[in-house]
């Protein structure tokens, strides 16, 4: 049942089919196992009044004033009205839905789902989903939706679905295995998954779905694992003589923490086997080096390497690393990216497939069609969290099996990494290069801004360097932050107007990206303005300043990132976050932030505040499947999933369990594991 085409469902015409699979559905099974982003309890509104910013509400409450319409400019419209639930009077205000002006009666009751805004002095709601009020209101599901389908339109789906296959679903979990991790029946799953009678039965159905689908993504990489164990990979000599050598160049010596990875770097590489090994560091750990290493035993055992990056930014940065330290050991590097011009980029494929480079450095450029290798034996990917695992495979098809490593400098929690990397073997750089000082941390609040920046200007004119940091490129009309271009400005027409600054994003080209960073890097820019994309790959020891504006849009992982760009030199380095009034959570990881410099240890806080699912977010989404993503939502759930999958992995007399569970698994998630494993 669950396999039948969504086509053949009652209401899935040609162009609702289309919308259905740019989501991802092409079954019946795929709608069903679609769980909701939320439920509210439409039978216990909350009070508006004692409502507090940044909280999910519900709100039954009389329309007090007519809806009013304001269009400006950009096409840009807002609806206004006043709301009384009896605790007090708020705003409703919708952006960009004019037709709710139309849709809205004054004196009439509704309910309204959506997030309190306090920060005007009034109490807001904005965009909220909107329920007339009827006698069937209970527990309701909202669904992560597509354009062109609303609420309503998936819900009555999901029913005709639900009654199509009505205890007819085959459950794929033995019966003693759900007997014993006391895990409910399919069939009643589903049906309480989209249509609970109370919260505590969504709780129950979706914990059963997670456990299930996280026990098969569990499954699959256990397969991937033993399927590589099979695969025959090219075994390189490493000698005394190389390591010594290349040691020797450094002008530093390498913790013990690098020494231990490098050695499990050697043995993987001198194994026989594939190398499929992640190194996960905190910023400034010194990871790259580790991967120099590794690339240098690749030239010396005559075969490519690859280095890819997730930007051009962090390409470059790179490049100039390795060139550095590697072609004066014999080493000749090349770096090819999108932006790379034609004529260039043609010489450096030619060079590529001919032999001619030994270490390409570059962006996904890296695995496109049109590069072909003499003999590709390596391939580091940096910045692991921002490439899939189909990423990874495509880069790997380049080459007869050579061997992977993959860097991430984005702290993991182990509990996490149990399946985000079960494909992999981990090590951890948990050690920093002596002399490294702790980055001091401040929170300034809107009052204190003013002062944070005179004492900014003072610093810049005395010769230290400061980045700026934005969330957005330009302003708008939805969002109350603050953008790049606007600091920008504010600043060179301002208090900053003898200090050389220049300002950096996303939408510059990259000629002009790079030509900014390349004069801050050189001293001759004091302030460089920016949005996130000097996350990663930008790398000026004499920066001592990180100034993140407001700061509560962003997450900890990355805040922490953003700090990590200073420290880098001898001279005490600062981070100040400047933040708004932005809720109790956001004011929580802003503390964490003042309190920790330990990146593993503000990933445990962040697992902890904001929950598996958020605290991963959307850039994980090549690698894990999206339904074990959305319902992941507990720590101690994927802890006891880790604990059944060791049970019936290690108990003989739970082969059979174990032989229906793998091949549900398998079928699953059969193309990911053929993409990783075959090629």
């Amino acid at each position: 049942m669950l396999d039948t085409p969504i086509s053949q469902l009652h209401g899935v015409g040609k162009k609702r089919l289309e919308i259905l699979l740019s989501m991802g559905i092409a079954t019946f099974g795929d709608l069903l196992y679609t769980a909701p982003k939320k439920y509210r309890d439409l039978k216990n509104p909350d009070a508006l009044f004692y409502a507090h910013h940044g909280e999910d509400v519900v709100i039954e409450a009389t329309v007090k004033s007519h809806p009013l319409l304001r269009r400006t400019r950009r096409n840009f419209s807002t609806v206004t009205f006043l709301i009384d639930d009896g605790s007090c009077q708020g705003q409703v205000i919708y952006f960009n839905q004019p037709y709710m002006s139309k849709n809205i009666l004054k004196d009439q009751k509704y309910i309204f789902i959506g997030r309190i805004d306090a920060r005007s002095g009034t109490k807001q709601i904005v965009n909220p989903s909107l329920e007339k009020i009827h006698e069937d209101l209970g527990v309701k599901a909202y669904y992560p939706m597509g354009k062109g389908i609303s609420q309503r339109a998936f819900r009555n789906l999901i029913q005709r679905a639900l009654s199509e296959t009505h205890g007819k679903v085959t459950d794929p979990l033995p019966t003693s295995f759900r007997s014993r991790y006391q895990l409910p029946e399919i069939n009643y799953t589903l049906q309480h998954l989209h249509v609970p009678d109370s919260m505590d039965e969504a709780k129950q159905a979706r914990a059963r779905l997670a456990f299930e689908e996280m026990l098969y993504f569990m499954a699959a990489l256990r397969s991937v694992r033993e399927a590589r164990k099979h695969i025959r990979g090219l075994a390189f000599h490493i000698k005394d003589d190389d390591r010594e050598r290349f040691l020797s160049s450094l002008p530093f010596a390498l913790t013990n923490a690098q020494q231990r990875t490098l050695h499990e770097i050697e043995q993987d590489l001198a194994s026989g086997g594939v190398m499929n090994r992640l190194v996960q560091g905190d910023v400034g750990s010194g990871k790259t080096a580790v991967a120099m290493a590794a690339l240098y035993y690749a030239k010396q055992n005559g075969t490519q390497a690859v280095m890819m990056a997730p930007t051009e930014i962090l390409a470059k940065q790179h490049f100039d690393d390795l060139t550095a330290h590697l072609e004066p050991l014999g080493v000749r590097c090349a770096m090819l990216t999108g932006s790379t011009p034609a004529a260039e980029a043609k010489a450096i494929r030619y060079q590529i497939a001919d032999g001619d480079v030994d270490v390409i450095v570059g962006t996904h450029a890296l695995f496109q069609k049109g590069v072909h290798y003499k003999h590709l034996g390596l391939a580091i990917t940096d910045e692991q969290h921002r490439f899939g695992v189909r990423q990874r495979a495509a880069l790997q098809q380049k080459g007869q099996s050579p061997h992977l490593l993959v860097m991430s400098a984005t702290p993991v929690p182990r509990t996490l990494a149990l399946i985000i990397y079960g494909d992999l073997d981990v090590s951890i750089i948990d050690e920093l290069p002596p002399g490294r000082k702790v980055v001091h941390t401040r929170l300034v609040s809107q009052d204190k801004r003013k002062a944070m920046y005179d004492y900014l200007h003072q610093q810049l004119l005395g010769g230290q360097q400061a980045y700026l940091v934005c969330p957005l490129v330009e302003e708008s009309d939805k969002l109350d932050v603050l953008s790049a271009t606007e600091l920008y400005e504010e600043l060179q027409k301002g208090i900053f107007s003898d200090i050389p600054m220049a300002l950096v994003h996303g939408r510059m080209k990259e000629d002009e990206k790079q030509a900014a960073i390349q004069a801050f890097s050189q001293g001759k820019v004091k302030a460089l303005v920016s949005t996130t994309v000097i996350e990663v790959g930008v790398n000026v020891p004499t920066a001592t300043i990180m100034v993140i504006e407001n700061a509560e849009r962003f997450g900890l992982s990355q805040l922490h990132q953003l700090r990590g760009r200073v420290g880098r030199g001898r001279k005490q380095s600062w981070c100040f976050l400047s933040s708004k009034d932005a809720g109790e959570l956001a004011n929580q990881r802003l503390k964490i932030m003042a309190k920790e410099n330990d990146g593993f240890k503000i990933a445990e806080k962040d697992l902890e505040l904001r929950g598996p699912g958020e605290f991963l977010g959307t850039r994980q989404s090549g690698m894990i499947d999206g339904r074990v993503l959305a319902m992941m939502s507990d720590v101690k759930l994927i802890a006891k999933v880790r604990s059944a999958m060791d049970e019936i992995t290690e108990s003989p007399e739970l082969q059979d369990e174990k032989d229906q569970i793998f091949a549900a698994a398998y079928s699953r998630y059969q193309s990911l594991i053929n993409e990783i494993v075959l090629n």
